[in-house]
């Protein structure tokens, strides 16, 4: 892929989770849950099992999500600073486990030592 199509690929994707987070606020500024799921048995309901998130995953791909934080490549992944994962960013639930959930994957679990080209600082204005 070439660099001016990656770099629309990662602003249309910012964009896009941006419009989830401030949806979430609201729904949650509103005393709401940011999504209801349709019905009980639904994959993203709250009681549903979660699977790992398999990096071959479409999902995965698009936001180049590697299980490994330490083993991206700068040279591949530019906007990649050392130090940044799952972790420390603002899309993955809070908590201490190792597997965790994230906004962006309903459903599945991600590996909180990982990372992707989704990656924001938690506690950003961004």
């Amino acid at each position: 892929m070439n660099r001016r199509r990656r770099q629309l690929t990662n602003a249309l994707l910012t964009a896009f989770i941006g419009l989830r987070v401030v949806r979430g606020s609201r729904a949650l500024a509103a005393g709401r849950a940011p999504s209801a799921p349709s019905a009980p048995n639904a994959p993203n309901a709250p009681n549903a099992p979660r699977t790992l998130l398999d990096v071959k995953d479409p999902a995965a791909k698009a936001v180049s999500y590697q299980e490994d934080a330490r083993k991206v490549d700068p040279g591949l992944y530019p906007t990649y600073r050392r130090g940044q994962s799952c972790n420390t960013c603002a899309l993955i639930e809070f908590g201490t486990a190792p597997l965790r959930g994230c906004t962006l994957f309903p459903g599945k679990l991600i590996v909180a030592a990982g990372w992707c080209s989704a990656w924001q600082l938690r506690g950003s204005k961004s």
